[in-house]
C-alpha cells in the first residue's frame, strides 16, 4: 500500500549525500518501509538508496530492520539495485539476504 506521504527534497538530498546523520534527521524508523511516490514511480528509503548505490545508507537500513525485500511499485531494492547497475550494492543486498529472483 503506498502512503500518501511524498519523497520530499531534503528526504532524497539526504539519500543522495549518502550521509546517515543527514538520512536520520529526513527520516523516522516508521518512513523505513513505507513507498514514497516519486513522479511515476513509488520507492522505499532502502530501495531509492540501492538504486543509486548509496551504500552507508543501505547498510544502515538494513542494520536497522528495513525490509530488504520490500517491493514498490513491483520492485526491490535488489532489482532497483540491478536497474542502476550498482554492483556493490547488489553484492551487498544478496550477502544479506535479499531474494535474488
Amino acid at each position: 500500500m503506498l502512503s500518501a506521504q511524498t519523497l520530499s527534497k531534503a528526504q532524497m538530498q539526504s539519500i543522495q549525500s549518502d550521509n546517515v546523520a543527514s538520512f536520520k534527521k529526513n527520516f523516522t524508523k516508521a518512513d523505513y518501509n513505507k513507498c514514497f511516490p516519486l513522479k511515476d514511480e513509488t520507492f522505499s528509503a532502502l530501495g531509492f538508496s540501492s538504486l543509486y548505490g548509496r551504500n552507508n545508507i543501505v547498510k544502515f537500513l538494513l542494520d536497522n530492520q528495513a525490509d530488504i525485500n520490500k517491493e514498490c511499485n513491483g520492485k526491490t531494492p535488489l532489482a532497483l539495485a540491478k536497474l542502476g547497475n550498482k554492483e556493490e550494492t547488489v553484492q551487498l543486498l544478496i550477502q544479506k539476504g535479499a531474494a535474488n529472483n
